[in-house]
């Protein structure tokens, strides 16, 4: 399978609006932008590149970097900086991610949940935040063992496990992923590393969806 899916960010060393009907001849079905992180960085590049992005064709999404801060507010930062209250763009088919990876000022298992949660709430009918991670989820999201379930984790593994895992955990594109880490069955979206680099597409930011443009158009948003 392809790379097909795309994560960008403001510093990627791509053009501030790069040619998204190039990348969508080349096999691109979707573009997932960083849009804020914590409650004080919004990405200079999202809008446009958003507006660029649809104009292509491309599916579009937009992830929030969480960290340690107020995990409701950052929710609420997120949404704002995806152009959730602007009366003028139409984000309806819009994706929702949160990233949660290791900060100087780390967010914790509770907030994650907790950003998650809001989010779901605040966001259309209909959408569902997507999970990106690796390491730091199989650190802190642990299985029963031995019938002893850790407090951390009552309630929060059902409740992951009913959103949609994107791993970061990079591995080459013809090489299997790792097992996923509980509580989950399965990647919705991977990380990977090309085994060949393919211009326009590049080396960076590069995951694999396992289906076509269709099956990812129908699970776009949860």
């Amino acid at each position: 399978m392809p790379v097909n899916v795309l994560h960008m960010f403001s510093d990627d060393g791509r053009p501030s609006v790069p040619d998204f009907a190039a990348l969508a001849g080349a096999g691109i079905f979707g573009v997932i932008q960083r849009a804020s992180q914590g409650i004080a960085y919004i990405d200079p590049t999202y809008h446009q590149r958003r507006v660029a992005a649809q104009n292509a064709g491309l599916l579009w999404g937009a992830m929030h970097t969480i960290d340690a801060g107020d995990a409701t507010i950052q929710a609420s930062f997120f949404l704002a900086a995806a152009g959730y209250y602007d009366a003028d763009v139409d984000i309806t088919n819009t994706l929702l991610a949160v990233e949660w990876v290791d900060l100087t000022d780390t967010a914790a298992l509770h907030q994650l949940y907790q950003f998650c949660a809001v989010v779901n709430r605040l966001s259309f009918a209909g959408v569902e935040i997507v999970v990106r991670g690796g390491d730091l989820l199989r650190r802190n999201l642990t299985a029963p063992n031995g019938g002893f379930r850790s407090p951390a984790m009552i309630g929060a593994s059902d409740f992951f496990a009913l959103l949609r895992l994107w791993t970061n955990e990079t591995v080459y594109e013809t090489v299997p992923p790792p097992k996923p880490m509980y509580p989950w069955d399965n990647y919705w979206l991977r990380e990977v590393k090309p085994m060949v680099v393919k211009h326009p597409i590049g080396n960076s930011g590069t995951n694999i969806f396992a289906g076509d443009k269709a099956a990812l158009s129908a699970a776009w948003l949860a």
